[in-house]
């Protein structure tokens, strides 16, 4: 083996430990901590010691995982992270055991690793094109809040069906029109009184979206 080819060599199985980013899917979730344990769905290579085989292995899966959704100072966007939910892992490529620990501006790792599988951040999404997103949840020119389930507007604690424009719109035309047909019985005699209708109003149907709570 010449020195160019050691040199290839040593290189490659030096990056061969080196993790940048790679799909994966939530094998466990915890709401509370926002901690995952996912599963990367990629496989890697390794040369078998024993048999000196080139062979496949599928990553173990990493716990402890930090689930980084969309966020800023004062809020948020989250969802449920049920197992099969695709995420992209991406690896940090120095310790972050303190950053996690304090959330400090300043951190000195104390472990001088280097792009490790224990440093992964796994972020909501990252779909293959075998598996994208349904239809509705896309338009070509506006963003789209998708969900199959309830969504909450304010915070996790919203009860109240968000009222709707056009159940809103109908139900005030219907008591618009009985309004404009009634009367009291007796204010009105005789043949003046042909044609108007006296009775009870409309009742009231429901105004409420059925996914969106708010509060």
């Amino acid at each position: 083996m010449s020195s160019a080819e050691a040199i290839q060599k040593s290189l490659k199985t030096a990056l061969a430990g080196v993790h940048t980013s790679i799909p994966g899917r939530v094998i466990s979730y915890d709401s509370v901590t926002q901690k995952a344990t996912v599963q990367p769905v990629v496989r890697g290579r390794r040369i078998n010691r024993a048999t000196k085989a080139l062979e496949s292995y599928l990553p173990s899966p990493i716990p402890g995982v930090p689930v980084c959704f969309e966020a800023g100072d004062g809020w948020a966007f989250t969802g449920p992270m049920v197992e099969g939910t695709p995420v992209t892992i991406i690896f940090a490529h120095r310790s972050i055991d303190e950053w996690l620990l304090t959330g400090e501006a300043d951190n000195l790792p104390v472990d001088l690793r280097r792009h490790a599988s224990q440093d992964a951040i796994a972020i909501p999404g990252g779909r293959s094109f075998a598996d994208p997103l349904p239809a509705l949840a896309v338009d070509a020119t506006r963003p789209v809040l998708y969900s199959v389930a309830e969504q909450l507007l304010g915070d996790s604690s919203a009860t109240d069906f968000v009222a709707l424009a056009s159940l809103v719109l109908a139900e005030l035309q219907a008591l618009r029109n009985w309004a404009a047909l009634h009367i009291h019985a007796g204010v009105l005699a005789g043949p003046a009184n042909t044609g108007l209708v006296v009775g009870a109003p409309p009742v009231p149907g429901s105004v409420a979206a059925t996914k969106v709570k708010a509060k």
